[in-house]
């Protein structure tokens, strides 16, 4: 029999039980699996679709989900003037008409940390900033541009990006809103793009670029010059950086007329060059094919042929053909595998894909000459996607085109490393080593792990967490129970805000009640949810009803005696 004093403890117990049953936990765990790639006997390549121009492709195309939707778009200039932003299928979502000839690659980035993406192009006098619905931002005037793709960097170290571009003679260094910082008058009318590096890993970067008159220049982050390097002949081809020979300081690849692809050090000095047969106009391509621990050293040259070279300047292998080959390729992990392959097209029209030891995997007839291209995920399936600007005859009329290819006979594609215009969006002219969308250089600026795709393993890459401005060392940027993958991709709620509809409950909350996190005018009140007293009501009071019951049975049969 129970005695009076036990009647409480019961009636805790009836209680505690029916929380219980009352906050059983309902989160969804986020979790990962990785299936074993099941390579077909024949990998080749499908059409998807095709986006007719009036003119050339500008640049590389851009492959990136510009408004953190989970869906991709394709960003492609135009030398008809325009600009245009794709769907994942080829339709146009909009266009801008720019001041002239679109001739760069555009840049992606969080320039201003509002959480959103911009787009930064240049036409022939201008620097433009779109957001990323296409609407301006802001323009800055420049001296006449030869096509230079902006390139971004935190070049003082303060917290905020710089845009750093080219004119016919001058670097111009602008801040995150458009208006200058510095030029820099060359003497000689400059031919490749820029690129950015901490060359001597001392904490600030050096801005590299090269001119009509032979010379490799390097300034300072202010602007002023710190060495040159002459070669034999002009440069025609987009410098390439990276720590080849792992010793903390950086070498900077440099493709010339001369026939030789030259290697300096970070003061400029020469370590090697290796000579070929031929003028080299393609940008070299540094990238770990076999994924070793070893950096190559991908180019082409005029006798028809491409090359790979380790980290000293040694030859690996050579691949040709009795045609020229279209100058510029890209390096893409297509199949899944370890290794990294290398995309090359001929001027019979014909894909090759090559293995990372120069064997052709498969070959592909495109029917046209290809302009630019670029690798990425178009389509949510995992597997690598083309996206290529070409032209081709028919009956005296020239057609010009952005087509859109998928691989077939593979089930999943491994991480890129260098996918489009000097590597990554950022165009620092250096590899995404683990393929996060992210350069190396510019994932170590915001202190993440150049070798790790999810510095903070909270189920957020790391070049989404930049885009999305969020913390790539902290799992829970806003600090709301929530991790930012879960945010981004389960919730879809914003990672850097705890209440992301301002309807003054948190994201965290607001599921738990059940409410929905996006809609300010859903959230939790006295009748909704799982921890409101209306609708504990029903699960609390038969509680109470049966300790009653039994209190006053024990009396009863207490009185009886």
């Amino acid at each position: 029999m129970l005695s009076y004093k036990n009647h409480g403890i019961f009636f805790i117990i009836l209680i505690f039980i029916s929380s219980i049953i009352i906050t059983t936990d309902n989160s969804t765990e986020i979790s990962s699996t990785h299936e074993d790639n099941l390579v077909g006997n024949s990998i080749s390549l499908n059409f998807l679709w095709n986006f007719t121009l009036t003119d050339f492709a500008g640049y590389y195309p851009v492959i990136v989900d510009l408004d953190l939707d989970g869906a991709s778009e394709v960003l492609v200039t135009s030398q008809d003037g325009y600009f245009y932003c794709l769907d994942n299928l080829g339709n146009i979502l909009w266009q801008n008409r720019l001041d002239a000839k679109g001739r760069c690659s555009p840049t992606i980035v969080d320039i201003n940390k509002d959480g959103k993406l911009e787009i930064l192009i240049t036409s022939y006098f201008t620097l433009h900033c779109f957001n990323y619905t296409g609407s301006l931002l802001w323009e800055s005037s420049i001296s006449y541009n030869m096509g230079d793709s902006p390139t971004i960097a935190d070049l003082d170290q303060d917290g905020f990006l710089e845009i750093i571009l080219h004119s016919s003679e001058k670097i111009h260094c602008f801040n995150w809103n458009g208006t200058k910082k510095w030029d820099y008058t060359n003497p000689a009318t400059i031919t490749t793009v820029t690129v950015v590096a901490d060359l001597d890993s001392d904490g600030t970067f050096e801005i590299l670029y090269s001119t009509y008159d032979n010379k490799t220049i390097c300034l300072s982050h202010e602007g002023n010059k710190e060495w040159q390097y002459s070669s034999g002949w002009w440069i025609g081809t987009n410098l390439a950086v990276g720590d080849l020979d792992k010793d903390g300081t950086k070498e900077v690849i440099i493709g010339s007329v001369d026939h030789y692809l030259h290697c300096v050090n970070h003061l400029g000095v020469l370590e090697w060059k290796y000579s070929t047969g031929g003028a080299i106009h393609s940008d070299p391509i540094i990238a770990d094919l076999e994924n070793d621990g070893q950096i190559e050293i991908v180019f082409s040259s005029d006798d028809c042929s491409v090359y790979c070279l380790n980290y000293s300047g040694g030859l690996e292998w050579i691949f040709g053909k009795p045609y020229s080959i279209n100058e510029d390729f890209i390096v893409a992990n297509i199949n899944g595998g370890q290794d990294l392959e290398i995309l090359v097209q001929y001027v019979d029209n014909v894909f090759y894909c090559l293995n990372s030891t120069g064997d052709v995997l498969f070959t592909h007839d495109i029917g046209s000459d290809i302009v630019w291209m670029s690798s990425g995920f178009v389509n949510d399936d995992n597997i690598a996607d083309l996206v290529i600007g070409k032209w081709y005859v028919i009956e005296s009329t020239v057609f010009h085109e952005i087509s859109c290819l998928t691989f077939t006979g593979i089930s999943q594609s491994g991480p890129q490393q260098w996918y489009c215009c000097r590597g990554s969006p950022f165009h620092t002219g250096q590899l995404d080593s683990d393929g996060d969308f992210i350069d190396d250089m510019t994932e170590e600026f915001f202190n993440g792990n150049p070798t790790v795709q999810d510095t903070d393993d909270d189920e957020l890459p790391d070049g989404w967490e930049v885009f999305h401005n969020t913390d790539l060392t902290n799992i829970d940027t806003d600090d709301d129970n929530l991790t930012d993958g879960e945010e981004v991709f389960t919730y879809h709620t914003n990672p850097t805000k705890v209440d992301t509809d301002g309807d003054g409950f948190s994201d965290w909350k607001e599921i738990e009640e059940g409410t929905d996190p996006l809609d300010p005018n859903d959230y939790p009140t006295l009748t909704t949810g799982k921890s409101s007293l209306f609708g504990n009501f029903f699960f609390i009071l038969p509680a109470i009803i049966i300790s009653q019951i039994l209190i006053i049975f024990t009396r009863k049969r207490k009185l009886s005696r």
